[in-house]
């Protein structure tokens, strides 16, 4: 075996500690323009670099929520950045963060293997205009979102088996990415499993210890609406 490394799905604090914890040739963390707070982020890329550790990152695209974009958002960055597409926004915004070693893209079609190498070919940054356009994606992105959950899980275990957090990341989803037929066939399989906003018996242990002080009582019930 010639190069050591791991693969992360933690909180930062975390990722320190496991980096500092071995002599590592490589690590694999999420980021994109929208999770750079997320997991290791920006900070945990900058920790491994400094390091001397080389990062590979997954979910450049979000699992393709960052390039199948929303058409009035299409619509808002093409005065700034006319001749990129929303993917290559993303990607070309990770090409030129330092620390970055290698970008793993799930392409399902020659089109989009063609797309990313000719976006990888080309080490030209973004320009001003263009990372105003990343700017801006991110704040309509996040003024979409629904509720503020942050998946810390502290209300987990729910006594009545309710997956607050997941219920949340998919209403998100929905609400943020427009990811409808996903989110709906999601939330189908929690209310088969009996994890769903329908098994809430309001006893409010949940709101009492969440650290973003949620009405989460009342968002289960708007997220049932919108995803049933």
């Amino acid at each position: 075996m010639k190069n050591i490394g791991f693969s992360f799905h933690d909180d930062l604090k975390v990722f320190k500690e496991i980096i500092d914890s071995y002599d590592w040739d490589f690590c694999q963390i999420q980021l994109n323009y929208m999770d750079t707070g997320y997991q290791a982020g920006l900070e945990g890329l900058m920790y491994a670099k400094n390091k001397g550790i080389d990062v590979v990152v997954m979910e450049p695209l979000k699992g393709g929520k960052l390039a199948n974009i929303p058409q009035k958002s299409k619509e808002a960055i093409e005065s700034k950045a006319s001749e990129r597409t929303a993917a290559e926004l993303a990607l070309k915004w990770l090409q030129q963060q330092e620390g970055v070693k290698v970008v793993l893209s799930g392409m399902s079609s020659m089109d989009q293997v063609s797309e990313n190498i000719k976006i990888y070919s080309d080490n030209t940054p973004l320009t001003e205009s263009e990372l105003e356009a990343v700017d801006y994606l991110k704040s309509f992105f996040e003024s979409r979102i629904a509720v503020g959950c942050t998946g810390c899980e502290y209300c987990q275990p729910c006594k009545a088996g309710v997956r607050i957090p997941g219920i949340f990341e998919l209403y998100n989803n929905l609400t943020v990415y427009e990811t409808v037929d996903q989110s709906k066939s999601s939330y189908k399989g929690y209310v088969e499993k009996g994890a769903s906003s329908l098994s809430c018996v309001e006893c409010g242990e949940c709101e009492a210890i969440c650290p973003q002080q949620l009405s989460i009582i009342s968002q289960l019930k708007d997220a049932h609406k919108a995803l049933i």
